[in-house]
């Protein structure tokens, strides 16, 4: 039977859509004053992604995203890329970039760029958004797109 559930787990769709939330914790790396108002970040983010579904398409993979950016008085605006890694051990890679959203945080888009595994050629264009969680370095993620394999 273990065997029979390996092998299902390995089995991926060729494509599908998906919301979800990735919760956690951004570790800031340095930080440094370009001018008055206006940094130079660079960061960590760290967590879990939550497929809306409950299970599905990544569902409680490890999200790791270094990043760097600028803080301005109109926000954070950055690119970096993210690691995810499934409970196989298999890892989907992506490369994002966002501006300021209203009430903190950053919104951009980030695209599928490959993978190990079962994710080797993934691609697909996606949208998020990141909010703080009050001024913690905790903070809460939605994301929602597409994923295709060849």
């Amino acid at each position: 039977m273990l065997v029979l559930g390996s092998i299902a787990e390995a089995q991926l769709a060729k494509s599908g859509k998906y919301t979800g939330k990735a919760p956690g914790t951004g570790i800031p790396f340095k930080s440094i004053e370009i001018e008055k108002d206006h940094f130079f970040y660079q960061a960590l983010a760290q967590g879990v992604f939550l497929n809306d579904a409950g299970d599905g398409f990544l569902h409680g993979s490890s999200v790791v995203c270094p990043y760097v950016g600028e803080i301005t008085k109109a926000g954070f605006t950055g690119n970096g890329y993210c690691v995810m890694t499934d409970a196989s051990g298999d890892k989907a890679l992506a490369v994002f970039k966002c501006g300021p959203r209203e009430g903190g945080g950053c919104e951009g888009d980030f695209q599928w760029t490959g993978g190990t595994g079962k994710y080797v050629g993934l691609k697909g264009a996606n949208w998020f958004s990141s909010q703080p969680i009050a001024t913690t370095s905790e903070f809460t993620a939605q994301w929602k797109g597409e994923w295709q394999l060849p």
